[in-house]
């Protein structure tokens, strides 16, 4: 377990360390600037190990692959290097080390939302997969299970190297704190967790054996860049405190926390939450227990469109905020049903 984060001089989180650990899976939230991505491909370059560098959407593939935007130009200009990046014949961006006459394939750089239609790539070299901001902004809109498809991705990569006594791919989740509801975020079951280390200050946090969760200060960082125009005129703002405090907004911090069960009574379950009706008032409450014999939907279509029609009144009080919930993983389920 690693106990404390360590720092480079100039303020920024020295990642060797994280990297080196026997987590699989790294998940690094921090504020915008923070050196996560810089320091993160500079580790992946210099390691020399095939990685992924993933994105989420074709869009954004094409824009970063643009020699004027690729995220290899200020480690090139700072590192003296010679990093370009090109279409490959398998539908991924290639990485090259252009500085040698052999220009070997260093890495690879995908589209998430289109890595599904990859055929023909032998991933058994890559050794370390990076999500780079898989946290959406909360006015970006997403047409995909982005869940779903990270998880496949790592299956397609993966494969089956632990049942053949190989180490997992190392799993490299980088964001800012834009939107702590979302198919990522409750899929691994993070969001309690990380609300926590956002208001007590925790640095790192053991998920399971398998993931560590680090939101770093930045503490010498944030003092230098909130000195800068932009912070000075922004600060206080909504904005100030997720891309420099590096805060989840979180809607309403009252509708979360734990409800005494006596007080409820179980009336449907639906995508693994239980949802309970107040005894002698007009409030709900979700959370994962389930008891008693409520009827169960699952998580397909047509059980949405009966629970929906069967239960009228829980959308009244999610409208009216009149809905509580036992945590923020378990909001987000009940907010992606009514959105």
């Amino acid at each position: 377990m690693i106990d404390k984060l360590k720092y480079t001089p100039e303020g920024y989180i020295e990642l060797g360390e994280l990297y080196s650990s026997p987590y699989p899976y790294i998940v690094i939230v921090s504020s915008r600037g923070g050196g996560k991505t810089y320091g993160t491909l500079k580790w992946l370059v210099e390691r020399g190990e095939e990685f992924i560098y993933f994105r989420r959407t074709e869009k954004i593939l094409k824009i970063i692959s643009m020699p004027a935007y690729q995220p290899f130009k200020r480690l090139n200009m700072d590192m003296g290097w010679n990093i370009e990046v090109k279409k490959s014949a398998v539908d991924l961006t290639d990485v090259i080390d252009a500085s040698r006459e052999d220009r070997p394939i260093i890495g690879h750089m995908a589209a998430l939302s289109t890595f599904s239609n990859v055929r023909g790539f032998d991933a058994s070299r890559v050794k370390t997969i990076v999500w780079d901001e898989f946290i959406p902004e909360p006015s970006d809109r997403i047409t995909f299970n982005m869940f779903s498809a990270w998880s496949n991705a790592i299956e397609t990569i993966n494969r089956n190297r632990e049942l053949s006594g190989e180490p997992s791919v190392r799993v490299i989740m980088l964001s800012n704190s834009d939107l702590i509801y979302g198919d990522v975020v409750a899929g691994f079951g993070i969001g309690d967790e990380l609300l926590r280390m956002q208001e007590q200050g925790i640095e790192v946090l053991e998920h399971s054996m398998d993931m560590l969760l680090v939101m770093p200060e930045l503490t010498e960082f944030r003092e230098r860049k909130a000195d800068t125009a932009l912070y000075r005129l922004t600060a206080g703002s909504d904005f100030e405190a997720v891309a420099l405090g590096n805060k989840f907004p979180i809607e309403d911090r009252s509708q979360i926390g734990e409800r005494p069960l006596g007080e409820y009574k179980p009336i449907a379950v639906i995508n693994g939450i239980c949802i309970y009706k107040h005894k002698r008032g007009p409030g709900y409450y979700c959370c994962r227990h389930v008891s008693g014999d409520p009827p169960v939907y699952q998580d397909n279509k047509t059980d949405l469109r009966r629970f929906l029609r069967n239960h009228r009144g829980i959308a009244t009080a999610y409208i009216r905020k009149r809905i509580s919930y036992s945590g923020i993983d378990v909001q987000t389920v009940i907010r992606k049903i009514y959105s």
